[in-house]
C-alpha cells in the first residue's frame, strides 16, 4: 500500500508545471478560453505561442489548464508566464511581474436570454448574475462591487453557458469571443447581449514574473508581437482555429 500511494503521489508531482526557478525551460500556464487557448493547443493564442517559440528557438513547457487553476499556480511561481493575461494590475497584488505588450482586446459583456441588451451595471440589480469562480484570487465581482446583485460562481464556462440555457441565472458575464464561440460549437440558443457595452474590458498580454531570464524573454516577443498587430495575424489564427473546431 505505502508503495502505491508513493508512486501516486510521484505521478501527481510530475504532473504540476516546475517552478519557474528551477529549471532553465520556460514554464508557460495557457488558461482555456475556447477559441484561444484549448486543451488540444489548437487555438488562436496556442498558434501563436507556438509559432513564436518556434521562431525564438527557445526550450518551453507549455500546460493548458482552467484559468482559476493557471492564475493560483502562476501566483504560486509554478510557471514562468501567464497566457492570457490582462494589465489589470490589481490583479497581481503583492507580485512582482512584467507584461509583455498588447495584441488582443477582452471584452466580458454581459449575456441573457430574454429582455432587452445589459449596457450598463445598474442593470444588473437584483439579478442572479452566474460568472466562472475564481478561488478567491482572480475576483472578478470587484469589477462591479454592489450589494444588489446576487453573484453565482461557477466551475467552468460550459456550467456557466448551461446555467442560462436552462434559466438558472439571469445573466452571464464572460468574454464575449469565448462565449460566442462556445456556443456555437455546442449548439445553444443566441444569446442577448451589447457587443458595444462591455461591462469592462482589458488588453490581452502575456504576464511574467519579474526576473531577468523572462524580462529577456519578454524582450524577444515584442517585435513578433509588434508583427501580428501589423500584420492582423491573430485575425488568421482565429480563422485557423475554427476551421480545426469544425474538423
Amino acid at each position: 500500500m505505502k508503495k502505491i500511494i508513493s508512486t501516486i503521489l510521484i505521478f501527481l508531482a510530475c504532473s504540476l508545471p516546475s517552478r519557474a526557478d528551477d529549471t532553465a525551460i520556460l514554464n508557460i500556464l495557457g488558461m482555456e478560453y475556447t477559441g484561444s487557448v484549448q486543451a488540444n493547443q489548437q487555438g488562436a493564442f496556442d498558434m501563436m505561442l507556438l509559432d513564436f517559440m518556434r521562431q525564438l528557438e527557445l526550450p518551453f513547457r507549455y500546460d493548458i489548464v482552467n484559468a482559476a487553476r493557471g492564475y493560483r499556480l502562476f501566483t504560486q511561481k509554478k510557471a514562468d508566464c501567464l497566457l492570457p493575461s490582462v494589465d489589470y494590475l490589481p490583479y497581481f497584488n503583492n507580485l512582482n511581474i512584467i507584461n509583455s505588450s498588447s495584441f488582443a482586446m477582452a471584452r466580458h459583456v454581459a449575456f441573457t436570454l430574454q429582455g432587452e441588451p445589459i449596457t450598463s451595471p445598474q442593470q444588473l440589480q437584483d439579478k442572479v448574475v452566474g460568472i466562472i469562480r475564481d478561488d478567491g484570487t482572480w475576483d472578478y465581482k470587484k469589477r462591479i462591487p454592489s450589494d444588489d446583485i446576487i453573484w453565482l460562481g461557477l466551475n467552468n464556462l460550459n456550467t456557466l453557458a448551461a446555467m442560462l440555457e436552462k434559466g438558472r441565472i439571469d445573466v452571464a458575464i464572460h468574454d464575449r469571443d469565448d462565449y460566442l464561440a462556445f456556443i456555437r460549437q455546442h449548439n445553444m440558443r443566441q444569446p442577448i447581449y451589447s457587443g458595444e457595452h462591455p461591462m469592462w474590458q482589458d488588453n490581452v498580454v502575456i504576464t511574467c514574473h519579474n526576473t531577468p531570464s523572462n524580462q529577456a524573454f519578454i524582450k524577444q516577443l515584442e517585435p513578433l508581437i509588434d508583427d501580428v498587430r501589423q500584420s492582423q495575424k491573430l485575425v488568421k489564427y482565429y480563422r485557423k482555429a475554427i476551421e480545426l473546431a469544425e474538423q
